[in-house]
């Protein structure tokens, strides 16, 4: 029987449709697996090191702007150029901003789960273009199927996706994947467009994380399709080298110095080291247990030893293995050389740093290894097909998947936090040299003293003088926040007898000897330390502190420079010079300087204050309002900024304003003695007594009825003519036996008000010879209470008589001479206009 070209194209377009569900099927499995893999990790947090210094507290990535982003392109992080992985992260914080979550200057914010959940989105993705990639190659759908839920899995990426610093593998693995892809597509449709889609993924995932390997993964491709390409390809394919090359170069130069430490570190054979190494990562993909945050590289490494050739006979192993997989597919034989191509750099051969083995660095290589094994079960599953059924046959991988799903879920916990990282570290090399100090120092973290004071002492004890200095620093520390200086002084002294050299035993002994008020011989011992470590900014600035304490504002200025010299964004550094700067009335230069800070760090509340505070001095009043407006609008409870701010509206003569201002702050702080009293001086200017009178009540509700503010209250009620309420209050603070100014300030006006003129001049006497008058906010209360009975009562003479012997305390003849004139012209009691005139004699 005969078909028809109708019935052909049918069956095609049914085919075809049924191959595009089924691709989309695997995609989906595949991420869905990733997400699965990635979910303990979502409650991680930041772990101390590139966590905290390239992520969290890096100014540019956690004050996410359009000028910053922009930034990000200009610098090197600190020994790498990585600005598309920390432009993601800078987006992260946005994102966490947006959402309201705790700014990270108080701590690490629950926001971190965001952080996150992206590292694991992105793994996600990373998965579903290895399948992509595998269905280009090959139409082994099992063994494509395999590779890449291995890959979305497998506990050796974990720490990868759990650690945020993996952003930088994570994003340029994506990248690099997709420009394998895209040149895939170019290469079989050549598509003149794609170029530059090819080129621009190139620059994203070298800016990301170099790639060196891209180049040699790119022929892959026609490797495996067994095709060789066209003139045209290998013009893009030379472009793209050329470009890897401009990268790796800049990377090179700034990490030249960590480079050359790791090749001097490295002792014995290094081909050894590399044959143990790769032998340890193949057999973990295998067997992955005993994964770590990090292992202990070995001092020396020689053919003789054990592991060497275990590693020797696990890659004789694996070649036949992929030898033996050869006669389906080539998948095993690209996965050789994916991983091998892939690993190289971080090779003790060709080292980056001295490092054995490390997880993270694997990433990428992993896909290689993962081809390996899904080429060896893809052969397994074929040879069984037909022998048991079909359930029977893949049971075992079903099971498989799911250990490794759940050894993957028990290493996410390793990177919960540092103190979890270390845990798992010493389980596995207990007697490392240096580990348990790092144990001691992740209990210290957690402020569990008693814990890392155990964890010192066990060192010494294990081992000794190789760990001598660390432990006695870490027990110096501990029983320093314990409060006991003086073993704390001890310890740091054995830490500096064990290494004369080693310069933050210096920086701690002085941060002892400072708190124990020994600040001469301190600021020696933060000088000896800024000689053997000029670049730990730290313990600088505390030098710089002490400086300033001492009054050595020159040599302050000074190490604020080399501060600034180490990092150019050091906030600390920057503020202490303009605090410099203004002390020394050198307003304009100050001002100069908080402004080129607040461009990239405009929420910065102390520079905005400072800022303000300049301006005002330089007379730029409006300016300087609208600065201490910004302060006020980040941080309504900064006492500073409501100050300055209420005190120009009042020279301005603004009082409702300031009043509002001084008000706001107050519903948050209702009992800050400081801002309370400017608030109600400020309400009794205006003559709105009921208000001051308000604010006081409130205070007194969240204080106790405290009796300086009876006091305060008792004068107020005094001016709003509140009289049961200023007898209520003096009765209340008889009891308590407090005299405070305003309490006799109020006593003498209801004295007066009850024409008891001898009690009221008795109380007024009372405030002279105790020397309050001498207080000028003393003084002005009594002249408000003297006004306000002279504009009830004017022909009473007595508000006259005490306003002429406040006029003497004050040193203000002239007014007490005219006092006393009016004083005589309304009183007919000639004793006391004898007293007056004593008064005036005297």
């Amino acid at each position: 029987m005969q078909l028809t070209k109708a019935h052909t194209d049918s069956d095609s377009t049914v085919r075809a449709t049924a191959s595009r569900r089924f691709a989309l099927a695997v995609y989906l499995i595949v991420f869905g697996a990733a997400l699965l893999m990635g979910l303990p990790s979502i409650k991680g947090t930041f772990l101390s090191g590139d966590d905290i210094q390239l992520v969290r507290d890096h100014v540019y990535v956690n004050r996410p702007s359009l000028d910053h982003a922009v930034k990000l392109f200009t610098i090197i992080h600190r020994d790498l150029y990585q600005p598309v992985a920390l432009l993601s992260l800078s987006l992260d914080f946005y994102i966490t901003k947006t959402l309201g979550l705790q700014s990270i200057e108080e701590g690490a914010p629950p926001g971190a789960w965001v952080f996150h959940l992206t590292n694991v989105l992105i793994h996600g993705a990373n998965a579903v273009l290895v399948v992509m990639l595998l269905r280009r190659w090959t139409q082994k759908q099992t063994a494509t199927f395999i590779a890449g839920l291995l890959f979305a899995i497998h506990p050796l990426n974990v720490e990868t996706v759990a650690w945020l610093n993996g952003r930088m593998m994570l994003l340029s693995t994506f990248f690099l994947l997709a420009t394998l892809i895209v040149m895939e597509d170019w290469r079989s449709r050549s598509h003149w467009w794609k170029i530059p889609i090819v080129l621009a993924l190139v620059a994203l995932c070298m800016m990301s994380k170099v790639r060196v390997c891209l180049p040699a993964l790119l022929v892959v491709t026609p490797m495996m399709v067994r095709q060789w390409p066209t003139r045209r390809w290998w013009l893009v394919w030379g472009a793209v080298t050329l470009t890897t090359a401009l990268f790796a170069w800049v990377n090179i130069r700034s990490s030249s110095s960590m480079i050359a430490r790791g090749d001097e570190s490295l002792q014995g054979s290094r081909v050894a080291r590399t044959t143990l190494a790769i032998g340890w990562y193949w057999s973990h993909a295998v067997y992955p247990a005993g994964l770590s945050p990090s292992h202990p590289a070995p001092e020396t490494i020689a053919w003789s030893e054990p592991k060497v050739l275990a590693s020797a006979l696990a890659l004789v192993a694996v070649a036949l293995i992929v030898l033996r997989s050869s006669r389906r597919t080539r998948i095993g034989w690209i996965g050789m050389c994916w991983f091998l191509a892939a690993i190289a750099v971080t090779l003790p051969i060709i080292p980056s740093r001295n490092l054995l083995v490390a997880e993270r660095y694997t990433y990428l290589a992993n896909i290689g290894l993962f081809f390996i094994i899904a080429s060896g079960i893809a052969v397994l599953l074929h040879r069984q097909q037909g022998k048991a059924k079909t359930a029977i046959v893949h049971m075992p991988a079903i099971l498989l998947g799911g250990a490794l799903l759940l050894t993957s879920w028990k290493v996410s916990l390793y990177y919960r936090s540092d103190l979890a990282r270390i845990d798992r570290v010493s389980s596995l090399y207990p007697d490392y040299p240096g580990l348990l100090v790092r144990y001691g120092w992740a209990y210290f973290q957690e402020e569990r003293y008693d814990a890392a004071i155990a964890k010192a002492d066990a060192a010494l004890t294990r081992h000794g003088p190789k760990i001598a200095n660390e432990a006695y620093q870490l027990l110096s520390v501990c029983w320093f926040r314990k409060g006991d200086f003086e073993r704390a002084l001890s310890s740091i002294d054995d830490a500096i007898r064990a290494d004369p050299n080693e310069g933050l035993a210096y920086s701690r002994r002085g941060m002892i000897l400072a708190a124990s008020g020994k600040t001469n011989e301190a600021i020696r011992d933060y000088e000896k330390f800024a000689q053997l470590l000029p670049n730990h900014n730290p313990g600088l600035l505390k030098l710089a502190e002490l400086y300033r304490q001492t009054g050595q504002e020159s040599r302050a200025t000074s190490v604020y420079s080399q501060v600034l010299t180490n990092n150019p964004f050091d906030v600390v550094a920057l503020l202490g010079i303009a605090d410099v700067e203004i002390a020394r009335k050198e307003y304009a230069k100050a001002l100069a300087r908080l402004e080129e800070m607040l461009t990239w760090m405009p929420d910065n509340v102390p520079a905005l204050v400072n800022a303000g505070l300049c301006l005002s001095f330089l007379g730029k009043t409006d300016e300087a309002k609208a600065r201490y407006e910004q302060a006020i609008s980040l941080d309504p409870h900064e006492p500073v900024a409501v100050a300055n701010l209420a005190g120009l509206l009042i020279a301005e003569n603004n009082r409702p304003k300031a009043a509002y201002v001084l008000d706001l702050y107050l519903e948050r702080a209702p009992t800050d003695r400081d801002m309370l009293d400017a608030a109600c001086n400020n309400r009794i200017a205006i003559a709105d007594y009921v208000a001051a009178a308000n604010l006081l009540v409130r205070a007194m509700r969240v204080d106790g009825e405290a009796p300086d503010l009876c006091c305060r209250y008792a004068y107020v009620s005094c001016l709003a003519g509140q009289w049961e309420m200023v007898e209520d209050q003096l009765n209340r603070l008889a009891n308590s036996g407090m005299k405070d100014p305003f309490c006799l300030i109020a006593e003498c006006s209801l004295s007066l008000k009850d024409g008891k003129s001898v009690e009221a001049i008795a109380l007024a006497d009372r405030l002279r010879e105790g020397g309050d008058l001498e207080k000028p906010y003393v003084y002005d209360a009594l002249i408000k209470i003297l006004e306000q009975r002279s504009s009830i009562a004017p022909e009473e003479p007595w508000p006259y008589y005490i306003l002429c012997s406040a006029c003497l305390a004050t040193n203000q003849r002239d007014a007490a001479i005219l006092a006393a004139e009016e004083f005589k012209r309304r009183c007919g009691d000639t004793s006391f206009i004898e007293k007056i005139d004593a008064l005036l004699s005297e």
